[in-house]
């Protein structure tokens, strides 16, 4: 395979500040007039109160958990102007000359001399040739056809910028002199400056502020100023930013520098903002725009780049953490997933591109590339030396990157019951399935396609790689859905890989150069192919037990102090990504002590810079570490030494001993963390022989109640807020916490108050299963997912609390009382209970529920022999379940 290399790697060092916090201090009066405010330069902050805490004994998966918390939110707990250029986070490109066209102004957004933080700053230039002049930052239009932001000063609707909740405008300035005088504001785009009055139809929801003149002389230190948005209508921008200076302030010219342009938010618009979906930019780059050989203009070129294979090894992670904070920000990814393929500016069948830019997932109104509003932007980095945005890693798409979001999105259709996965899961299937190879020599599933915009055109080689990712994607499917046409494929993928077999070396090979040839070219041989067979398929280590001694042979090394393995079989570095692949492989192979040993190693470069930070890992031990493959571009495929989405995800794997094509943990040592099934109604231990056990709290003690209630809680907790109506929510809570101290008896009470107190707990339990149940019908819980899960707790709840007082208080809870005979000698109930049992037995011992890890009933315990019948209108149920409280078997 020389077109494409087997999977898109990128991320680096971690600067010791990724941002800083401009902590704007009010001078006198006499100097800084009002909704300016200076303050002073100190020194660089490397406090970064915006980064994550890396606490000195927390785990190195809850740390590498952090670093990707962190890297997720770090464009949307503000709203940034520019950062950097080529920056994901950047707003306002559109820079616009005031007055007009001829003003003695230029800007140049791409200045290395002295940035104030990172690898640019903006130089401006003003010539006192004129009576004044500026610039204005605008959003621009990106109507159908352009490749570049037109200006737009009003004319065009539906073209602004909402920035409700902004509180104030922060950024950071020096003076070349020290001697220049200028004037900062923002909005005012379609006003007369003047008159105060609107000159166009769709102009800034705010006049100019401050009102002009308004000046501030700069010094030739970085100063930070601010000015406070309060009050401000910001609901439509055109204008995020702008700056005028004087021939009369600065008679002979004007030459400064702007950094670090950001909104800051109110707590409720940052709430919002983090809500949104979004993909994570791929790498922390350095602050270079080139760098000597091999690096080039790494750091310029993937500055905003969110690969998709990247970003959805990081669901798998957030997935495998299983906290309500991961669990939310999988969501984050997977529905940036879902709204890609569906708002792509070209198109219609659901197919992912192999990268995206990072930052807002949807371009801003008035940008539609071929008419389309709302698409989703792609990675690339503007050269200004050409005044051209140039697009990166556009030039394929590839099976392999669509089938790792296919299984990120099983993985949340899983844990979510969210209709919205499934469906857009359904939709990559089918475009991986265009790509099925029955012709060839060898078969399988073909590497995707080569220029997909212009000119598509089938790539002929298939990828091992990409066909251990259709079989465990298309196995998914086939088991969520139970349709039995996806096991076909996933056997049509198996066999492909099967023949990949390379018996004199005793390794997969890379896969195929065309539907006739195996790679079989020197320095080809892959390293991720061996462990993640194990990982992807059932009976490679029955069929090949020595494929993980073909990595320790051709691929292990040692780099700079780190032992672990490269990319391939050239050995030139460590690949830490690699690394950890083959720690989970270990971790499944039964060999905990090699998985120990390379979680090691990954411990020892997270601790370690440049390695890393504590919380992320690099791409590898060294820049430029080869792979022998080429880019999409033609390029050589190198990794570098940068801080690695992927990598970094791929360590919480390692160190949870987590298998991410299947969500599965072989768990390590007795580590919670890595069992956790997010069930409170479940003990979940860790037996490193026997893997994660789930052991059901029974039905028949209180505590087997009152955890279904803390599900329940969680669920009503979990944003947005409220669940449903105010009136609803409090309803619900209510209920729960009576049902709650119903159930908690103090010891003081005889043995009638407290059934008495049990049978009001049922009653209190109906009710509330039944109000669950109506809001659900009329879609008042919000999502709608969440609706469900709540439906699904609240019966299992009305089921489990009627066992309890069963198995405390026996029968007579109603005057409706029918016979019901239980083989252990329990009391008769009513018929209402008799169905709660049945739903209780069948739907929560005898199914598995798709929003949790339930334990799995042996065949006896549904409705074989000696379980559970129903005959002339009585249950019978086994003294063994009755006594276990229809939980089933404790399982792995």
């Amino acid at each position: 395979m020389t077109g494409d290399a087997p999977r898109s790697l990128r991320r680096s060092v971690r600067s010791a500040c990724t941002r800083p916090i401009v902590v704007a201090l009010a001078l006198s009066a006499a100097s800084v007039e009002p909704g300016l405010v200076a303050a002073p330069r100190t020194g660089a902050d490397t406090s970064c109160p915006d980064s994550p805490a890396s606490p000195v004994n927390a785990s190195p998966a809850a740390a590498s958990l952090g670093y990707l918390a962190w890297a997720m939110d770090q464009f949307h707990v503000r709203f940034p102007v520019y950062d950097d250029v080529s920056s994901a986070g950047n707003h306002f490109p559109a820079f616009a000359k005031i007055p007009d066209a001829n003003a003695p102004v230029t800007i140049d957004g791409s200045d290395t001399s002295n940035p104030h933080y990172g690898a640019t700053a903006i130089k401006n230039t003003f010539n006192a040739v004129a009576p004044f002049g500026g610039f204005y930052f605008l959003n621009g239009v990106l109507p159908d056809g352009a490749t570049a932001p037109e200006l737009n000063f009003g004319t065009v609707p539906e073209a602004g910028i909402d920035l409700s909740g902004a509180t104030a405008l922060r950024f950071w300035v020096r003076g070349e002199t020290g001697h220049e005088v200028i004037d900062f504001f923002v909005g005012g785009v379609g006003w007369n400056a003047d008159t105060g009055q609107p000159t166009e139809p769709y102009p800034d929801s705010t006049p100019r502020y401050p009102p002009r003149p308004h000046t501030f002389p700069l010094t030739t230190a970085w100063q930070p100023f601010e000015l406070d948005l309060t009050g401000l209508d910001l609901h439509y921008m055109l204008g995020g930013f702008g700056w005028v200076a004087t021939a009369q302030d600065n008679p002979t010219g004007a030459v400064f520098y702007l950094d670090d342009i950001e909104y800051t938010l109110d707590p409720a618009q940052k709430a919002r903002r983090l809500q949104e979906p979004r993909l994570i930019r791929s790498f922390t780059t350095e602050p270079f725009q080139m760098l000597p050989p091999p690096v080039g203009q790494f750091d310029l070129t993937l500055r905003n780049i969110a690969f998709t294979y990247d970003n959805a090894v990081a669901v798998m992670a957030l997935l495998a953490a299983g906290t309500p904070d991961a669990t939310d920000r999988a969501r984050r990814i997977g529905d940036a997933f879902v709204y890609a393929s569906q708002h792509d500016r070209a198109y219609d069948d659901g197919r992912l591109r192999d990268a995206y830019a990072a930052g807002d997932i949807k371009l801003p109104p008035g940008w539609t590339p071929n008419g389309r509003v709302g698409t989703v932007p792609v990675s690339g980095f503007y050269d200004e030396s050409k005044h051209t945005f140039v697009e990166v890693e556009q030039q394929g798409i590839s099976t392999g990157n669509n089938a790792w979001a296919m299984m990120a999105l099983l993985a949340l259709y899983r844990r979510t019951a969210a209709p919205a996965y499934l469906d857009a899961a359904r939709r990559i299937a089918a475009f991986i399935r265009m790509f099925r190879d029955d012709t060839g020599t060898y078969g399988g599933f073909q590497g995707g396609l080569d220029d997909p915009e212009s000119t598509p055109k089938r790539r002929l080689w298939a990828s091992t790689e990409h066909n251990l990712d259709v079989f465990a994607a298309f196995t998914v499917m086939g088991q969520v859905t139970g349709e039995p046409e996806w096991q076909a494929d996933a056997e049509h993928a198996r066999q492909f890989v099967e023949s990949m077999w390379d018996a004199d070396r005793g390794c997969f090979l890379a896969g195929t150069l065309d539907p006739a040839t195996r790679n079989m070219q020197p320095g080809q041989l892959p390293l991720d192919t061996q462990p993640w067979s194990v990982l992807a398929l059932p009976d490679t280590l029955t069929l090949h037990p020595q494929v993980l001694d073909c990595a320790e042979r051709y691929h292990r090394t040692t780099d700079l102090g780190f032992s672990g393995f490269d990319f391939n079989d050239d050995r030139d570095g460590v690949w830490f990504e690699g690394t950890a692949d083959m720690a989970v492989a270990y971790a499944f192979a039964g060999n905990p002590e090699a998985a120990a040993a390379l979680r090691g190693t990954l411990q020892q470069a997270q601790a370690m810079a440049p390695f890393g930070d504590g919380e992320g890992i690099a791409a590898a031990s060294h820049d430029g570490v080869s792979t022998g493959f080429t880019t999409p571009a033609g390029d050589p495929f190198l990794l570098f030494r940068r801080r690695h989405v992927g990598a970094t995800a791929w360590n919480v794997l390692a160190q949870l001993a987590v298998n991410p094509f299947y969500q599965v943990a072989a768990c390590v040592a007795l580590s919670p963390l890595s069992c956790d099934d997010g069930d409170a109604c479940t003990d979940d231990t860790c037996d490193p022989s026997a893997g994660c056990i789930h052991t059901e709290r029974p039905a028949t003690e209180p505590a087997g109640v009152t955890c279904d209630l803390d599900n329940l809680r969680a669920l009503l907790g979990m944003s947005p807020q409220p669940a449903c109506s105010r009136r609803c929510s409090r309803m619900l809570i209510t209920l729960l916490e009576k049902i709650g101290r119903l159930v908690q008896g103090d010891g003081s009470r005889s043995r009638k108050q407290h059934c008495q107190r049990l049978r009001a707990a049922v009653d209190n339990a109906g009710t509330l299963e039944h109000l669950v149940r109506r809001a659900n019908k009329r879609h008042h819980i919000v999502p709608p997912e969440r609706g469900q899960r709540l439906l699904s707790e609240a019966t299992r709840l009305d089921g489990r609390m009627r066992l309890l007082k069963w198995s405390m208080c026996g029968a007579g809870v109603t005057r409706r009382s029918t016979p019901v005979q239980f083989m252990g000698g329990a009391e008769p109930n009513t018929r209402r209970d008799r169905g709660a049992v049945w739903r209780a037995v069948v739907h929560r011992t005898c199914r598995r529920n798709e929003t949790a890890s339930w334990s799995t009933p042996t065949a006896s315990d549904c409705g074989g022999p000696g379980s559970m019948s129903v005959v002339g209108g009585r249950v019978s149920i086994s003294p063994s379940l009755m006594r276990r409280g229809f939980s089933g078997a404790s399982t792995r």
